[in-house]
């Protein structure tokens, strides 16, 4: 059988959602309402390996972008403004009640969006 698409992070309802997934042709793919935004390259899986995964959405500019160990995999794709509402899932697709990951998660961090970085 093929293996679906595995759902990181996901928030909103059934109706509306943002959510990351890893595909199964190793592709970062970022769901926002109905816009679908998939990676043009492929990441350097290695089974067994830790990797960090991260995604950011940006109210301000209305972009969403994705990360495969701190390589930028979707740049600042743009997206309707995201309105959803609801709970948190890790490892599941809230739109679709499924796609849930196989792997182990070892720390989630979620920043508000008025956290600002200096370096």
């Amino acid at each position: 059988t093929t293996q679906a698409n595995q759902t990181v992070f996901s928030h909103g309802s059934t109706t509306e959602s943002l959510e990351l997934a890893i595909t199964t042709d190793n592709k970062m793919q970022i769901t926002s309402g109905n816009t679908v935004i998939k990676s043009v390259l492929a990441y350097d899986y290695k089974p067994g390996e830790w990797a960090h995964v991260a995604m950011i959405y940006n109210d301000k500019s209305r972009t969403v972008s994705a990360f495969y160990n701190f390589v930028e995999m979707i740049h600042a794709a743009p997206v309707n403004p995201y309105g959803g509402t609801g709970h948190i899932e890790y490892g599941r697709s809230i739109s679709n009640q499924n796609n849930y990951f196989s792997g182990k998660i070892g720390a989630i961090r979620l920043t508000p969006s008025n956290y600002r970085l200096t370096v």
